[in-house]
């Protein structure tokens, strides 16, 4: 009796091993994909928040549109709840972002050096610093559900560089 005990336990215990092994590759497995995924979406944006009104280059905005949709995409098989609201309004800031940007190009020519038309300036910077600004809120976002430990601190060089350490 107490062997026959015995081997039932030690069943038991394999196989309660076994699934918790595939439960924590698989949870691994889940946050490596979504790490890389939520990585391209964030990598797309930041394209778009460093894209030059001037000069202009025919189709680069479509071309960036399309392949920030393509990530996004790919993202909504993976999204979790917490991130999802963050990923939607993300994407709204790049829309308009990229809206803004046509619209300059249609409407004015390029000032000295290729400057925004004065006129457009301030619309332009306050897209740029509202598509920063939710980047940053769909990094923290992400982070929070990777369970990322330490504080995000965006990065961010002049023009040249929008990230995280």
């Amino acid at each position: 009796m107490i062997a026959l005990l015995a081997s039932v336990f030690t069943v038991l215990l394999g196989s309660a091993v076994a699934v918790w092994r595939e439960r924590t590759v698989r949870r691994r497995l889940d946050r490596d994909r979504k790490l890389e995924v939520y990585g391209e979406v964030h990598d797309a944006a930041a394209e778009i928040w460093r894209v030059r009104v001037w000069p202009a280059v025919p189709g680069d905005l479509e071309q960036l549109y399309s392949g920030f949709r393509l990530y996004v995409n790919r993202a909504a098989f993976v999204v979790a709840p917490q991130v999802a609201e963050d990923l939607v309004q993300l994407s709204g800031a790049v829309k308009q972002h990229l809206a803004l940007v046509a619209e300059i190009r249609v409407t004015s020519s390029p000032g000295r050096q290729d400057a925004v038309d004065v006129r457009f300036r301030e619309a332009f910077d306050g897209s740029r610093k509202s598509l920063a600004a939710r980047m940053d809120r769909f990094v923290v976002a992400a982070r929070g559900e990777l369970e990322v430990s330490g504080r995000y601190v965006p990065v961010r060089a002049g023009d040249d560089a929008v990230g995280s350490l």
